[in-house]
């Protein structure tokens, strides 16, 4: 799919350069959506309203550590669950790993870019208003919507990744030129010894085991643990899935 959105003009301010952002990413969003057969006028509104939440929330955070409390707040509230829920979950989660993987060749210069607008002192490239994990939070929404059929939840994830990761490439080239060519210029990653210490003290705790979310009852037995277990070993897999993503992020922005 092709974005033609129009190019922000040079001094564009930031309010502006945000609210287009937010606009491109909706629209992105929803002619994908549209493309692959999710047509339906609530089903549409929804994942807009979503998708505009997305990026608020995201576009809210001002540091890394801002996000680790929101990602574990998010990830406590995963414990006990149906475990079709939990089968999507996990699906979303792998999703948002296949479209980093996808794009990235334009994620770590947007991220910084973001970071400039945003006025973050810290960040990862999962806290991108824009990025992978804001646009599964959205489909997520939709799969949650009351008039998505019980039957097609499930699929979803695998329907839309192709197009979505052709259409969020277009759409990520467009946005770093647009922002480029109003001024605005990635942020410097360059850290004093002190400040580089409290970075890689946040990202020890985001990745580390310590961050895990941990089993309500870990002495249970029972049907009652088997799930547990089953929800744990399934969430440890796509973190460690993250992990090695957020690694190679990293080093991919650190190298711009």
């Amino acid at each position: 799919m092709e974005n033609t959105a129009a190019t922000l003009p040079p001094g564009a301010n930031r309010d502006a350069m945000l609210a287009y952002a937010r606009q491109r990413f909706v629209t992105t969003l929803a002619e994908t959506a549209s493309a692959c057969g999710i047509r339906t006028p609530g089903l549409s509104a929804c994942l807009i309203a979503a998708a505009g939440r997305a990026f608020d929330d995201l576009a809210g955070l001002r540091s890394r550590e801002e996000f680790v409390k929101l990602r574990s707040l998010t990830a406590s509230r995963i414990s006990l669950v149906h475990p079709e829920d939990m089968d999507l979950t996990v699906a979303m989660i792998n999703l948002a790993h296949d479209l980093s993987d996808a794009c990235e060749a334009q994620l770590p210069k947007l991220h910084l870019l973001f970071m400039t607008l945003l006025d973050q002192h810290s960040s990862v490239v999962d806290q991108l208003p824009v990025g992978p994990d804001a646009v599964c939070a959205a489909l997520r929404e939709l799969c949650d919507h009351d008039e998505m059929p019980a039957s097609q939840r499930l699929g979803i994830p695998e329907r839309v990744e192709k197009p979505l990761a052709r259409a969020l490439n277009q759409f990520y080239a467009d946005l770093t030129e647009a922002f480029t060519q109003a001024g605005v210029t990635p942020k410097s990653l360059l850290r004093s010894a002190n400040e580089t210490g409290d970075v890689v003290r946040a990202a020890q705790g985001l990745g580390g085991a310590s961050s895990l979310p941990v089993a309500p009852d870990s002495t249970a037995d029972g049907p009652l643990a088997q799930l547990q277990n089953n929800v744990l070993r399934k969430r440890s897999f796509s973190w460690r899935r993250w992990r090695q993503r957020h690694d190679r992020s990293g080093a991919a922005a650190g190298d711009s």
